[in-house]
């Protein structure tokens, strides 16, 4: 009775044995069977622990946006069920010591247990670090509105500068610091604090550029404006021997000037500082800046002006003149016999003037009024519309007047 009973005990043993076998081998086989895969694109990159950077003298371009691609494996029903948004994707830059290229592994995390992550790319990223930089720079305040009473802004400026700190590439796209203040119906003038934003040419703000501090103090001037002539400039030094300076024109002429309406009121013209000449053979163009009173800014513009200082070439040319006229002879007389029937003259002007001087354009003459009968000697005269005369030769003639 006893064995019969042991050998039941293994029948039932073995056909459980073979049982759990059978449905272990369904589970892993029907399982590799079932097995699907889905992928889930574009998941962004969070870098994380990036105040650790900043403690390091570091900071990374953050217009620079990273995503991975995940492919997931599981049963059908699982990977249905899986909600995208769930899954995050992490780079920790805590162990990021220094500037360079960092190409750190890419941590998932929200996928569901009983699915399998079967592929990432990338497996790692190329991440540029960067030493943070700094920059001071000065605020340029923008107003917006109009005061009351017909005032104008006449002075808006910043009580002091500002310290950008960002990477080299986001500091480089910077144009421009500015703070804007609303002076609608202002009065009187006033101090103002306004926010500070770094921004690129076409006006959009630079990321990854922090501005200290971000808020500054600005001091709003209000006044009137009076647009007045500027003086030509005067000259320092001599031009090369030879040249001579024959015109001096300012660009612009004139300026829009602000101030309080006691200081303004007597201002009519301003003078613009001296420009050097010194050994110039051609034209000079310099800015030089307006010479404001105190109290005067410049409203339409900053206070250079461009100046243009006309340098020409003084030359001498020679012309051999045949044809000399008697002037102031008596009606009574007329000339007999005259030493020389041509005349040298030399005349000294400006090359451009020189060049287009013709012999048609000299007059040489003898001036015979109060001459009698007789010979005489008379200086020669000679005049041009160009130029100044400086030889005749000869410079007289002798003359004999007869009479008719």
């Amino acid at each position: 009775m006893i064995k019969r009973k042991l050998t039941l005990n293994n029948v039932v043993l073995i056909i459980i044995s073979v049982t759990f076998a059978f449905l272990l081998w369904l589970y892993v086989n029907g399982g590799q069977i079932d097995l699907l895969t889905q992928d889930i694109n574009n998941i962004p990159v969070a870098l994380t622990n990036q105040d650790a950077l900043a403690e390091k003298g570091l900071t990374i371009n953050t217009d620079v946006k990273y995503y991975v691609n995940l492919r997931l494996k599981g049963q059908q029903t699982k990977l249905a069920s899986i909600d995208a948004s769930s899954i995050k994707a992490e780079v920790d830059m805590k162990d990021v010591r220094s500037a360079g290229t960092f190409q750190p592994e890419v941590t998932v995390t929200g996928v569901p247990n009983n699915v399998v992550i079967d592929e990432i790319k990338p497996e790692s990223l190329s991440i540029e670090v960067y030493e943070i930089e700094k920059k001071d720079q000065k605020v340029n305040v923008i107003t917006s509105g109009k005061p009351a009473d017909g005032l104008k802004v006449i002075a808006a400026e910043a009580t002091e500068t500002v310290r950008l700190e960002g990477d080299n590439k986001s500091l480089a796209k910077v144009a421009d610091v500015s703070a804007t203040v609303d002076v609608q119906n202002m009065t009187d003038d006033t101090i103002r604090f306004a926010n500070v934003g770094a921004y690129d040419k076409d006006g959009n703000v630079v990321s990854g550029v922090t501005c200290n501090p971000s808020v500054v103090e600005t001091a709003i001037t209000l006044g009137i404006t009076k647009k007045v002539e500027l003086n030509t400039p005067k000259t320092k030094g001599e031009v090369s021997s030879g040249y001579k300076i024959t015109d001096i024109k300012l660009e612009p002429s004139t300026v829009l000037i602000g101030g309080k309406a006691n200081v303004l009121q007597n201002i009519n013209h301003l003078d613009v500082e001296a420009v050097s000449v010194e050994g110039a053979v051609a034209n000079v163009t310099e800015s030089s800046r307006v010479v404001l009173p105190n109290g005067v800014v410049i409203t339409d513009g900053n206070d250079e002006v461009k100046v243009t200082v006309s340098v020409s070439q003084i030359i001498e040319k020679s012309f051999n003149i045949d044809t000399i006229e008697n002037k102031n002879l008596s009606g009574d007389l007329q000339v007999e016999k005259i030493s020389e029937s041509t005349v040298n003259v030399k005349i000294e002007g400006l090359s451009e003037e020189m060049n287009q001087l013709k012999p048609s354009d000299i007059e040489v003459y003898l001036d015979l009024s109060g001459k009698r009968e007789g010979t005489h000697t008379v200086p020669i005269t000679v005049k041009t519309t160009k130029g100044k005369v400086t030889s005749v030769s000869p410079s007289k003639l002798k003359i004999e007047l007869v009479k008719k």
